[in-house]
């Protein structure tokens, strides 16, 4: 049996710290406890868990829509596992977590198409993303904790002074956005593209992190790995 190609659209970290001399995690915000990334978890259970102890009303409503759409049979409950840290066939730097309610759009393994797009060394790979993944259209100030999310006037001039580097007017349009940004209280250094509440909860429920801090520097990826 050989080894498959994967790739995952998801959110993680890209700078785990592993001890070298014995290739295991020695990452401070992670609670590498019994490994939780490798669990398999009862999706039901954990939205249920997620009606129960989410705060905010926005995504409570989310939360109880997940929950129905399971039970309605429109989530597809063949995948169990949603945390994936490959430090033999992958990158031992690389933690990443898919959404349950995409999961099945998130992950997939052993495409034809996956395979003609990789590297000839088989080499795995990991591209940051410094733009949002649909549905989650949202951007966030994260020199707070929990981070502020940018309402529609201020998205709309992130995404201008993200686009005006490909414009001739670059100058004139990149300022007249960062000004505007400025002036609303946003640090432009620190937007970042927001996590999904779901992927919030779900790391939550999964007790990966020490401290709820770290969730939020987690980022939008596509990792390639071989297993």
């Amino acid at each position: 049996m050989g080894i498959r190609i994967h790739k995952i659209l998801g959110f993680g970290l890209n700078d785990v710290a592993v001890n070298e001399a014995t290739s295991s995690i020695n990452d401070k915000r992670l609670n590498f406890e019994n490994d939780p990334w490798y669990n398999s978890i009862d999706v039901r259970a954990f939205y249920q868990w997620w009606v129960d102890n989410e705060e905010d009303k926005h995504n409570k409503f989310y939360a109880e829509m997940y929950l129905k759409n399971l039970e309605e049979g429109h989530i597809d409950t063949s995948v169990e596992r949603f945390g994936f840290y490959e430090d033999e066939g992958g990158l031992s730097n690389v933690l990443v977590f898919i959404a349950p309610s995409v999961a099945n759009e998130w992950f997939r393994y052993d495409d034809a198409i996956d395979y003609y797009e990789a590297r000839p060394d088989l080499e795995s790979t990991v591209q940051i993303i410094n733009r949002t993944i649909f549905p989650w259209d949202t951007y966030w100030d994260t020199t707070t904790i929990p981070p502020k999310k940018l309402d529609g006037t201020q998205f709309e001039a992130f995404v201008s002074y993200n686009q005006s580097f490909e414009d001739e007017n670059f100058f004139k349009i990149a300022n007249m956005s960062a000004e505007l940004l400025i002036e609303e209280g946003i640090n432009i250094d620190k937007v970042r593209p927001s996590i999904p509440p779901e992927i919030i909860a779900l790391v939550k429920y999964m007790k990966i992190f020490k401290e709820d801090k770290y969730i939020y520097e987690m980022k939008p990826m596509i990792y390639t790995y071989w297993s």
